[in-house]
């Protein structure tokens, strides 16, 4: 199966020239500019193994630009539509995806999600963020302490997590100690470990029972 290259232009245009010189923020203009340093050659055939282990799969998307959108969603926290979106009617995004003008978005909302999964099951995500703070670091081109923690952390997980407020209790009266019990498992009184999912059908009855068990609510 061959697996398409990323090959966006190294020179910048006219319109990229203003973009940046306007109140852009730095990591896009860090990312356009070194943006063919991050996906040269090599690394994109690290990225097109992942397709070529069992010679299964599509790849109708070249994997350093999902790569770049996934670096993209990480930071800004976008969803995969907005994802969709913002690849269409938001210059900054067009800019470092190397589509700028274009009225069609270089992928669709339906590859973002497999091609997360496939960075995790090859370690890739890490090697992806590895690089892009070296390079950071190397060019002074963007604070590494900015970058996100987590490549994979974009999309479908960070847009649950931010559209649900966390709720906490105290323990009642009476109880021993006055720990907070924080009801996604991060607390001193739960540690219970949940994924995203699970928490996202516990919190509603989990809260009812604190309230009816006496547990006096922090956000009210």
């Amino acid at each position: 199966m061959s697996v398409p290259s990323w090959n966006p232009p190294r020179e910048l245009s006219r319109r990229e020239q203003t973009l940046l010189k306007r109140r852009t923020k730095k990591l896009f203009g860090f990312l356009r500019e070194y943006r063919h340093e991050l996906f040269d050659e090599g690394f994109q055939k690290e990225l097109a193994s992942m397709y070529r282990e069992r010679g299964e799969g599509k790849a109708p998307v070249a994997p350093a630009l999902l790569a770049m959108v996934t670096l993209l969603q990480a930071y800004t926290g976008a969803s995969d539509a907005e994802a969709v979106d913002l690849s269409m009617d938001n210059a900054r995004w067009q800019m470092v995806l190397g589509v700028l003008g274009e009225e069609e978005a270089p992928f669709s909302q339906g590859v973002l999600s497999p091609f997360r999964d496939r960075l995790i099951a090859h370690e890739m995500d890490r090697r992806l963020l590895e690089r892009t703070v070296e390079l950071a670091r190397r060019t002074g081109g963007f604070d590494p302490k900015k970058l996100p923690k987590d490549a994979a952390v974009g999309g479908r997980f960070k847009a649950a997590h931010r559209s649900r407020p966390r709720r906490r209790y105290f323990q009642p009266t009476g109880a021993s100690g006055s720990a907070i019990v924080d009801l996604r498992g991060k607390g001193e009184g739960r540690r219970a470990k949940t994924d995203c999912r699970a928490d996202r059908r516990r919190v509603a009855p989990r809260a009812e029972h604190q309230e009816r068990a006496g547990y006096r609510r922090l956000d009210k």
